[in-house]
């Protein structure tokens, strides 16, 4: 049965206006098929299965059925089969603490997929979200907290479903939430519970407290952070208090969501295209393009009417706090702005337009390069009004063409090389960059 009601009305946040009737038909068959055939992890160490992300993110960039296809192709190959569905088991999920028995465990990524389908079903799917993910009772805060885990993948392909529309998908976003670990909970509810006893004028912008962890090196301290090119969650979330506490100084009112929503999409694109090394080739690192692909979800949000003001507003506080200890954990990488504006990309006078159709006919993607080429141009566009007010400009470093030159980047840095040279991972420590080429 199709499950997949892909329309041109619900076709993203950012999408070309030249999508066609064939493409809808195309991605919603692959889709199908992922959904039928393959697990959230294509391995057994939690590497995610991106077919998702990467098919909606090419749709909404206008790839042609042919190239949707090489995208889920190029995929397929190594991904791990679901495994059959436990009857017996969905039925016992009703049981609120038979459900919380089986948090932080993938064996029943499907079980919880179909858990959450039926309940859809009866009850309408956005009840269920607030139900389980914003009501504010244990399991939802159990499942929140596990929606930042896994370089906030749970997050993000939650955030394609609610983007998109697409009910399967947004009911696999809460079962991979189910799957992964409450690492961050202890980091996420303590500067919660720290922002809310300072005043509201102590609230600072991402890019201030960005550089607040870098002139303390104790933050980023080597040892500490397993050297800052580790998926490790466990090193990650014993944050110390100390960034608990900086972490309580980034807070969001509902009359900022806006303006805080296009803050964090701002200082993550900055933050990943200035972490360079001096006299290295430019790399961007794999933990920070995270901290992108991740933000454009926020807009997504912010448009359900289902989905109350104080719940985008926490939304927005926990990704930025979550952002700031993505920095601290790779080793709070020197930030040179100069090196994005500076840059010279490898074919020049490149468009938005150029850019995406290049995109759509990369061949060893899965989807990384394709996620922050549309959200950069998205922040581009929600930014623009905000990089240029006297008011706002400073909390917005990243301005006009510097959007197209970390694209550029992007495309430059990852069209000849696969993982994991692509990237740089933790562009904060010197080891993490020997590997790669001095420049010049």
């Amino acid at each position: 049965m199709a499950e997949f009601p892909i329309n041109l009305k619900h076709s993203g946040v950012y999408h070309v206006p030249e999508i066609t009737h064939c493409a809808i038909e195309k991605v919603a068959s692959l889709l199908q098929q992922n959904h039928e055939e393959f697990h959230v992890y294509w391995n057994f160490k939690g590497y995610h299965n991106h077919q998702v992300h990467y098919l909606l993110t090419a749709f909404a960039l206008g790839a042609d059925p042919s190239e949707l296809q090489t995208a889920f192709d190029i995929n397929t190959g190594y991904q791990r089969p679901r495994l059959p569905l436990d009857e017996e088991l969905i039925e016992k999920l009703s049981d609120r603490r038979y459900f919380k028995s089986l948090l932080g465990y993938d064996a029943w990524f499907n079980d919880y997929t179909t858990f959450f389908k039926r309940k859809f079903e009866l009850e309408g799917w956005q009840n269920v979200v607030n139900e389980y993910l914003f009501s504010g009772s244990d399991i939802a805060d159990e499942l929140l907290v596990r929606l930042f885990s896994g370089v906030l993948h749970p997050l993000i392909h939650f955030g394609f479903g609610i983007e998109f529309q697409q009910p399967a998908i947004i009911a696999e976003g809460l079962a991979q939430a189910v799957c992964h670990s409450a690492f961050f909970k202890p980091f996420l509810l303590a500067s919660e519970r720290l922002a809310q006893t300072q005043r509201k004028e102590d609230s600072s912008s991402l890019v201030d407290l960005l550089s607040e962890i870098r002139q303390d090196a104790d933050l980023y301290d080597e040892a500490y952070w397993d050297g800052g090119d580790s998926l490790n969650e466990k090193i990650v979330a014993d944050a110390p208090e100390k960034l608990c506490a900086i972490a309580a100084k980034w807070r969001v009112s509902v009359e900022e969501i806006e303006v805080k929503t296009a803050e964090i999409v701002n200082a993550t694109a900055w933050m990943t295209g200035a972490a360079q090394r001096l006299g290295k080739t430019i790399k961007l690192d794999f933990f920070f393009i995270h901290s992108v692909n991740a933000s454009i979800f926020l807009t997504a949000f912010n448009k359900q009417s289902w989905l109350s003001a104080e719940n985008k507003a926490r939304l927005l506080e926990w990704k930025g706090r979550i952002d700031l200890l993505n920095y601290a954990s790779r080793l709070a990488p020197e930030l040179h702005p100069e090196e994005i504006t500076k840059y010279t990309p490898l074919q020049k006078l490149l468009t938005w337009p150029l850019l995406i159709e290049k995109t759509n006919r990369l061949t060893h993607d899965d989807g990384h390069i394709a996620k922050l080429i549309r959200t950069l141009a998205h922040g581009q566009g929600i930014c623009q009004a905000y990089e240029a007010c006297p008011e706002t400009a400073a909390k917005f470093p990243l301005k006009s063409q510097g959007w197209i030159q970390i694209a550029n980047m992007a495309i430059d840095t990852t069209t000849e090389t696969r993982t994991p040279d692509r990237w740089v991972r933790g562009a904060g420590g010197a080891k993490n960059w020997e590997k790669f080429a001095d420049r010049g």
